[in-house]
């Protein structure tokens, strides 16, 4: 890769050239990251955990069971 020069500027960018990132200064973005994929874990969690505020209806078999007709013979 090739040096930047003072002709390289473009004022409609704001920057002459890409650089590599050190590690310290992408920790912030990698902690801001894991931070929106706990969070996003989390919700997911919640809403897939949540109780039914409306009880479903017991299905026919459970019915049958609670009657003590389960339908076995014997």
């Amino acid at each position: 890769m090739r040096e930047p020069r003072d002709d390289d500027h473009d004022p409609r960018t704001g920057y002459y050239y890409r650089r590599p990132l050190r590690v310290a200064e992408m920790l912030p973005v990698l902690g801001a990251a894991i931070g929106a994929g706990v969070v996003t874990f989390y919700i997911a969690r919640m809403i897939a955990q949540r109780t039914p505020l409306v009880p479903r209806e017991p299905s026919a078999a459970k019915r049958l069971a609670e009657r003590g007709r389960t339908g076995r013979r014997g």
